[in-house]
């Protein structure tokens, strides 16, 4: 991926040149690289954001195709999400998230599912002894710690397999522009309209937490 990324840096440069202020879909700037090597930074991020946002469109044919052979029984689709991080009443949650999906509605689908995967992943981070909560100091109040801290702290810590998931995690849900930045983008009320595309990414992370267990998932 990294050769990729060096030619389309290249092919790029003179774009680069007069505009090289990242902004968001509203035209906010949200990052001005300062060197090369922030650059370079920059252009991976698109580049595995554009792979995932057109991974996301054959996905969603996939899960379309799925509703539409399958019964939608919430119980039954629950007992596939638990897991050792995945107790019932969040498995309840994603499955419902699914229903709402295939029932044309990737807000809600959205809303309800990244809550829940914000509370496995810090499970996950305080089994493996990391840190989710920051006792107050002084004046400032104690406060559970932000997502994207929580993905970069199980990206740091975990095996080199592992690397790659708690990265696609972060580049979809906390990364900002050009991160998809999911999370953010709608617990923030930043979308005007949700689209099947976003919802797909999330409930794939869903999905991918069923096979969550202690030495982490199975599947990327």
């Amino acid at each position: 991926m990294e050769n990729s990324v060096d030619d389309m840096a290249r092919q790029s440069l003179v774009v680069r040149l007069f505009n090289p202020t990242v902004v968001d879909e509203r035209g906010l700037a949200i990052r001005r690289p300062r060197s090369p090597e922030e650059q370079r930074d920059i252009d991976i991020l698109r580049e595995e954001s554009d792979r995932l946002a057109w991974d996301s469109v054959f996905r969603s044919l996939a899960l379309d195709e799925v509703g539409i052979r399958h019964a939608h029984d919430v119980t039954v689709l629950a007992d596939c999400f638990e897991s050792d991080f995945v107790d019932h009443s969040e498995a309840e949650v994603f499955a419902r998230a699914f229903e709402h999906y295939w029932e044309g509605r990737p807000e809600e689908a959205i809303l309800l599912a990244l809550p829940k995967i914000e509370a496995v992943f810090r499970k996950v981070l305080d089994a493996s002894g990391g840190v989710i909560y920051e006792p107050p100091q002084g004046a400032h109040p104690g406060r559970v710690r932000m997502l994207g801290a929580v993905l970069r702290d199980l990206e740091r810590t975990s095996s080199d397999d592992m690397v790659r998931w708690w990265r696609f995690c972060r580049v979809a849900l906390t990364e900002s522009a050009p991160g998809l930045n999911l999370r953010n983008r709608y617990a923030h009320g930043l979308v005007a309209t949700a689209t099947k595309q976003d919802a797909v990414v999330v409930l794939r992370i869903c999905a991918l937490l069923r096979s969550f267990a202690r030495a982490g998932p199975e599947a990327h």
